[in-house]
């Protein structure tokens, strides 16, 4: 639960069969703080246990209604603009569909340091998932980084994430009855305690519903 608090400041209400957008971030990863993150970002996680130039990680999105080659065209361009150094990797696969990985070098007062993008295009919308690290350090977190890109999921059922079929039913069950008003302990207790390896962001997402 330390974690979860500082999440929902993070979130206006979310209604029930909207499109919801996850990852699991690396192991050990503690959310970032809100005034520390964009306020676009829907989720910023961070290595705390490195001091200077924290690796990171966060996801953000937009509606658009260019195509992908516009899309990141205008990207690169505006990296230019910037003196950034900007590549286009080519894709990866997310669990939610391929998503364009795009490279960015941008200078800190740490030291140059490299971002990482995937960028998912569906229906009229860019998810965005940025990672970023010193350049010196990014090799160490490059295996974590890329199975967090891999993670990208998209749903309009955040129940049917849940494999286990007794369990989420359970979940829909005491869902509906804090929605009626008549106790709202159980659900919590569910999502927080026996859900914890859908990590974090599918957490608050559910105690939002």
């Amino acid at each position: 639960m330390k974690l979860l608090v500082p999440l929902f400041i993070f979130f206006s209400s979310l209604l029930y069969g909207q499109t919801y957008c996850l990852f699991t971030p690396p192991p050990n990863w503690e959310i970032a703080d809100p005034k520390m993150v964009s306020k676009r970002a829907i989720f910023g996680f961070l290595d705390k246990s490195k001091s200077g130039f924290c690796p990171s990680i966060n996801l953000t999105s937009e509606k658009v209604s260019l195509s992908p080659e516009e899309y990141l065209l205008i990207v690169e361009e505006n990296c230019k603009k910037k003196r950034q150094k900007w590549r286009h990797l080519g894709k990866i696969q997310t669990r939610a569909g391929v998503a364009e990985l795009t490279e960015v070098e941008v200078r800190t007062q740490f030291g140059a340091a490299r971002m990482m993008q995937a960028i998912l295009f569906k229906e009229g919308t860019a998810y965005i998932l940025t990672a970023g690290a010193l350049k010196k350090d990014f090799s160490k977190h490059a295996s974590l980084i890329e199975q967090a890109f891999s993670s990208l999921t998209l749903s309009d059922d955040l129940f049917s994430l849940v494999e286990n079929e007794k369990l989420q039913e359970k979940l829909r069950t005491s869902w509906q009855k804090k929605e009626v008003g008549l106790e709202s302990k159980t659900f919590e207790t569910l999502v927080l305690k026996e859900c914890c390896s859908l990590g974090a962001p599918w957490q608050i997402l559910m105690l939002k519903l």
